[in-house]
């Protein structure tokens, strides 16, 4: 199976989350030519472009100096790992994007902030135009003292392969990880 993935670290100064997260997301495709049939598919009109940011969190600038930007699937899955990371309310010219995941991840372990925290990170997802509407699944499948780990799946419109992440939050450094990983290997 052909893997293709995308990494970045972000530093968040929030006053009640401050440390590093680091999301990686990608697309598992069945063969390199299923890879390669998706890349040269791309619908401008419905996935658009976005500057490419790097494992730091930093814009790519190509040798000529001009930025690097996403493609097709890509820019979906950049845009939810960020709207996942940011603070509701926290950038000045959109204060609807982001989430509140991180209201979440100190919480006890109840049910009821389980549910609270599957369905927060459902609702972001299902918030990005190109996600098929009822295709967004949220799983708990780690909260104890020290770690918090759900996996998101979910379909983009037009396309037969589904896209998922692994959020993993360890609270006693107060790191946030999303990911593309296959749960049954954690």
């Amino acid at each position: 199976m052909a893997k293709h993935s995308t990494c970045a670290r972000f530093v968040n100064q929030q006053a009640d989350f401050s440390g590093e997260m680091q999301i990686c997301a990608g697309r598992i495709y069945k063969s390199p030519a299923a890879a390669r049939h998706k890349q040269g598919t791309i619908k401008m009109g419905v996935w658009g472009q976005d500057i490419r940011i790097d494992a730091s969190g930093q814009a790519l600038v190509a040798a000529s100096g001009e930025f690097i930007l996403t493609e097709g699937v890509e820019t979906g899955l950049q845009d939810i790992r960020l709207r996942l990371f940011t603070r509701l309310g926290s950038l000045f010219y959109d204060q609807g994007w982001g989430s509140l995941i991180h209201d979440w991840i100190f919480e006890e372990n109840t049910e009821g902030a389980r549910i609270a925290f599957e369905a927060e990170v459902t609702l972001r997802v299902e918030l990005d135009p190109r996600v098929q509407v009822g295709s967004v699944r949220t799983t708990v499948f780690t909260w104890d003292e020290r770690t918090v780990q759900a996996e998101v799946s979910w379909t983009f419109i037009g396309e037969d392969q589904p896209s998922n992440l692994i959020l993993r939050a360890d609270k006693s450094v107060r790191e946030l990880v999303v990911q593309d990983v296959d749960p049954a290997t954690l």
